[in-house]
């Protein structure tokens, strides 16, 4: 059966009366800026004043299917008196952990928000820094976490370490007040909790005391003494002093109606912010890079301000995502450097690294980086804030309806650069109109009422516009409505000489699965650019599969055979005739053995917050493998890992896995690392072990990860802090349901 589909995609700059020129750069007005061969960088007005952009650094040649960094930096001027503000954004309380989306809901003129600092993950979720909001000081920092990003009452920012300073007055003298709303109390010190703090148990500030005495402190007057910190929620007049060993025997001698005061202030060189928010490496100090020199990439986030700190720049980068390793805190730095910084923080990073930016026209602003998973609930982060416009409207921003890079935590592929369009093909775009100050109108034109034209081929349709390139080259495409014009420049190019899907092969378990894969062209001289559906013709079997486009430009497989195998024919119009290419498809499974545990003696352990050993011993056929652990000397996440001799690598997809365990019924939970094909680690989670003797867990795989994949480990974790204990698991028949072969 063969197909044509038929859809077309371009990407067009914000379209700006003259009026509205001088708020950006001229840079940022024409939409794209050329660096090096290797690198990409285009630009987008969020608000007057801030402009985010978005690089792409290519980490092998043009042409090939290599790994791709990618870099959103918003900068934002500040300071002016009428455009942006900068706020302090929680979900209510120090310990109420939230989606970074969510807290950013009730801020009307919000426009643009980034996560925060590192925190007490899986425990508390108290931040480790300082944080203040509006001049009142919510927390202080814990330990050695005093760097902050700090902003005065003129807006201006800076990156400095902050000192907190607290002192309760007792009947008997003064006592210092160590932290204020924090999950760590040192040796021998006070802590106080304030409302703020939220109804998280205090006792995770006391650790491994001998002696606690928490006094319980309304108007000035003690209420209560307790031998053990209390949990629940904490009355805006009352505040719960905690005090460690030795000054728990200071608040001992405190006897109930005795007046007890408290104060404390943070100071970021001698004056209290009116905004804070803790971070963990300084990244730049003055123009120098003081980073560390690690190796390791990751999702990261980064705030930073030019030398006066009249401009802030909030920046990410993409990871744990198909081809996009994320990046080292030392190019996070210099990334800043090039940007315009003079000093930068490190901010929390992995699953938390959000940034948020408005798009020209949007009521709200949606996500701008990517990362493997959806959003993690985060303690904190920054709001940027905007005087609203007019609503009238002042100008149009036009899209390509294909995005290069899929949604947060989806399992679609990558695609190549959608400002590229090969000759005699297509670009869908959209437009959506704006105010002056870039947000939404209130009577949006009909999208038909719009007025298109191209120096290089031709422009069609009114709902659904399709830009088709003519000759190799710079192409402007322009839109108009009423007075307004605005235009950006396409890359045209040859036809592609060859074209290639990702994935390049597809493998389903059976009908219950579908899957997605994308085109890319290659032109002869090795330049990328995506191919749309529609202008591909297809060519497969109806009764093994069905193959329909999709508006993301991605074409959407179902099969429709329990069993199988065959191809998706795939061809498309080059420079020198059509262009051919075919995806493999395999329908159907087969449980193969990937590790019968016969080496037992060879697997090694290892142990996080924990200790582990491992030994081989009788298993439920020939031997298995035991993995004993001790999770009693912390209360923070706990592993204990089971490595093989060396990476079990499979040679075929893989659907899930089997593993027999005998439990413990201690409540552990269980998981598989793998490596994917593009390099990529994931944890594959199973079920907690709440039973004794042999039982089969399974361990799915996601949907979109790159195969096949490379297994490196198992184990065992815990993450609640009040559970502590030792025991031993044993492992036997591990396997896989892996694709049929082709």
């Amino acid at each position: 059966m063969s197909s044509r589909f038929g859809t077309a995609r371009v990407f067009l700059s914000a379209l700006v009366i003259p009026l509205l020129l001088v708020l950006l750069s001229p840079a940022a007005v024409a939409g794209v800026v050329h660096g090096p061969v290797s690198e990409t960088s285009r630009l987008q007005p969020v608000a007057p004043g801030m402009v985010l952009t978005s690089t792409e650094v290519r980490e092998e040649p043009e042409g090939t299917t290599g790994r791709r960094q990618h870099f959103s930096t918003l900068s934002v001027d500040l300071g002016d008196g009428d455009g942006a503000t900068i706020g302090y954004v929680d979900s209510g309380t120090v310990t109420g952990a939230a989606p970074l989306p969510q807290m950013v809901k009730p801020h009307d003129t919000a426009v643009a928000a980034v996560n925060g600092d590192y925190f007490d993950i899986n425990l508390s979720s108290a931040p480790l820094g300082a944080a203040v909001r509006d001049g009142r000081v919510l927390k202080s920092p814990t330990g050695t976490h005093v760097n902050a990003a700090t902003f005065a009452s003129d807006g201006t920012g800076r990156i400095q370490p902050v000192r907190f300073t607290g002192s309760a007055t007792l009947p008997s003298g003064s006592l210092r007040v160590d932290r204020l709303n924090s999950h760590e109390i040192p040796d021998d010190g006070v802590g106080a909790f304030t409302s703020d703090w939220g109804e998280q148990p205090r006792e995770r500030a006391t650790r491994d005391a001998e002696r606690v005495t928490e006094l319980e402190i309304t108007d000035g007057v003690v209420r209560d003494i307790r031998d053990k910190p209390g949990r629940g929620d904490i009355d805006p007049s009352t505040t719960m002093l905690v005090g460690l060993d030795a000054a728990a025997d200071r608040l001992e001698q405190v006897d109930e109606g005795d007046a007890v005061t408290v104060g404390y202030d943070l100071t970021d060189g001698g004056v209290r912010p009116r905004t804070a928010v803790g971070g963990r490496h300084v990244l730049l100090r003055d123009g120098r890079v003081t980073a560390p020199d690690d190796a390791s990439r990751h999702p990261r986030t980064a705030i930073g301000f030019s030398a006066g700190g009249r401009r802030m720049y909030l920046m990410t980068a993409d990871g744990r995502t198909a081809r996009t390793p994320g990046a080292t805190l030392r190019e996070m730095a210099e990334r800043m450097l090039r940007a315009g910084a003079a000093d930068a923080l490190e901010l929390d990073g992995g699953g938390s690294s959000t940034l948020l930016a408005r798009e020209p026209g949007a009521t709200a602003p949606g996500v701008r980086n990517r990362t493997g998973g959806l959003f993690r609930a985060v303690p904190n982060g920054l709001v940027v804030l905007s005087p609203p416009g007019s609503g009238k409207v002042r100008g149009v921003w036009i899209r390509p309806r294909l995005q290069s890079r899929p949604p947060r935590g989806s399992a679609l592929p990558r695609q190549a650069d959608p400002y590229r369009v090969f000759s005699g093909l297509r670009r869908s775009l959209t437009a959506t109109t704006h105010d002056e100050a870039f947000g939404p109108v209130r009577y949006p034109p009909r999208p038909e009422s719009l007025r298109w034209s191209a120096s290089s081929g031709t422009v069609s349709g009114g709902r659904d516009v399709r830009y088709t390139a003519g000759a190799p080259g710079a192409a402007t495409v322009a839109a108009r409505w009423g007075p307004m014009r605005g235009t950006v420049e396409v890359e045209v190019l040859p036809g592609p000489r060859r074209i290639a899907a990702t994935p390049a092969s597809l493998a389903f378990p059976d009908t219950s699965r579908s899957a997605r894969f994308v085109l890319t062209g290659v032109a002869p001289d090795g330049s990328r650019a995506p191919i749309e559906p529609d202008d591909a013709v297809l060519d497969f079997d109806p009764g093994l599969v069905d193959v329909a486009p999709r508006a993301d430009g991605t074409l959407r497989v179902e099969p429709r055979a329990e069993r199988g195998t065959g191809e998706i024919a795939i061809s498309v119009a080059g420079s020198e005739g059509r262009v051919r290419t075919a995806v493999p498809v395999r329908i159907g499974t087969a449980i193969e053995p990937v590790a019968e545990f016969d080496d037992a003696a060879r697997w090694t352990a290892s142990a996080a917050r924990g200790e582990a050993s491992v030994r081989p011993v009788p298993g439920r056929s020939g031997d298995g493998l035991a993995l004993t652990y001790d999770f009693t000397r912390s209360q923070g996440t706990r592993a204990a890992y089971a490595r093989p001799p060396a990476p079990i690598r499979l040679d075929r997809p893989a659907f899930s896995f089997g593993l027999w365990v005998r439990g413990d019924a201690q409540g552990a939970g269980t998981a598989l690392t793998v490596v994917d094909a593009e390099r990529s680690t994931h944890t594959l989670r199973g079920p907690e072990i709440d039973w004794t003797g042999w039982r089969k867990i399974e361990f799915p795989v996601p949907q979109g990860v790159a195969q096949p994949l490379t297994l490196t480990r198992l184990y065992a974790y815990e993450t609640r802090a009040e559970r502590a204990y030792r025991s031993e698991l044993v492992f036997d028949d591990l396997t896989g349901v892996l694709a049929v072969e082709g």
